[in-house]
């Protein structure tokens, strides 16, 4: 009499499908209603590698060494503590590292220590891994010493600047206008 009665199955009637069944449509469901909570970065098929998207992909490398360029152009050397949403990065044990090319055509770097160093997100132009080999070819100095280069590097860059506005002129040619910002060493 039972059997002929429709409607859900009884505790009886799940014992009847095998175990292995049961399980394989476990599975199933579970997979289902994984792909239905996914996001779209996420949902990039079951077995592949999910891509997280945005700054979340940051969260890879803390605790490693990074490399940060600025917008401003400048160098940060650290350790990646700890970040957010808008990729305010905190490094640990920071160095700002200043390269420069000198007269005999050896290019030479300097660190200058910054401790801990809070970057807002918005002005950061490229971060990755840090690689130590990469500088290895190159001559280091003291921070004293690579300031000092810097700005004679800055000045050089000045009088090739003017040099170049005059020649321009020279040759009826009509310079460039330097942006407001420029004004303002942004």
């Amino acid at each position: 009499q039972r059997q002929n009665q429709k409607g859900p199955p009884g505790p009886y009637q799940q014992m009847q499908t095998p175990p292995n069944q049961r399980y394989q449509q476990q599975m199933q469901q579970q997979q289902q209603q994984q792909q239905q909570h996914m996001s779209p970065a996420m949902a990039v098929g079951i077995g592949q590698t999910a891509y997280l998207a945005g700054t979340a992909t940051l969260v890879q490398d803390v605790d490693k060494q990074v490399l940060v360029v600025l917008r401003d152009n400048r160098i940060l050397i650290g350790w990646l503590r700890s970040l957010d949403q808008f990729a305010n990065l905190m490094l640990h044990r920071s160095v700002e590292r200043i390269y420069v090319h000198g007269p005999d055509s050896l290019v030479r770097f300097g660190d200058i220590e910054r401790g801990l160093y809070l970057v807002r997100g918005e002005n950061v132009l490229l971060m990755g891994e840090f690689d130590p080999s990469y500088d290895a070819n190159l001559t280091q100095v003291s921070a004293d010493e690579i300031l000092q280069l810097q700005h004679q590097e800055q000045e050089d860059q000045k009088k090739r600047e003017e040099r170049r506005r005059r020649a321009m002129i020279e040759c009826g040619l009509m310079p460039t206008v330097p942006d407001a910002f420029d004004e303002f060493g942004l």
